[in-house]
């Protein structure tokens, strides 16, 4: 099994629209679940659609860590996507 934490639960509902194998879920308390899927395809296509931003709100996603305390576990950083219209190309690298 090749295994994810998510925070929140919309999000992991939203994922289910990627997934094409099977997955199983636990709910870990303080919005945390940990996420089980049967294939790593289905994995790597949920990291790599990374940031997630849903109806306003930021999504976490990150690697199973051996005796996770979802209670004292904490959000550090999060990943997120600017959009700047009509950036002069001077500043694109």
């Amino acid at each position: 099994m090749f295994t994810l934490v998510v925070f929140r639960r919309n999000l992991f509902l939203y994922l289910l629209l990627f997934v094409k194998g099977q997955i199983e879920y636990v709910e870990m308390g303080n919005h945390w679940i940990l996420v089980r899927f049967a294939n790593a395809q289905d994995k790597m296509l949920v990291v790599d659609k990374r940031p997630y931003f849903v109806n306003g709100m930021n999504f976490v996603v990150k690697p199973w860590i051996l005796f996770l305390d979802p209670y004292s576990s904490s959000v550090d950083r999060v990943d997120q996507w600017t959009r700047i219209s009509r950036l002069p190309w001077m500043f694109w690298e």
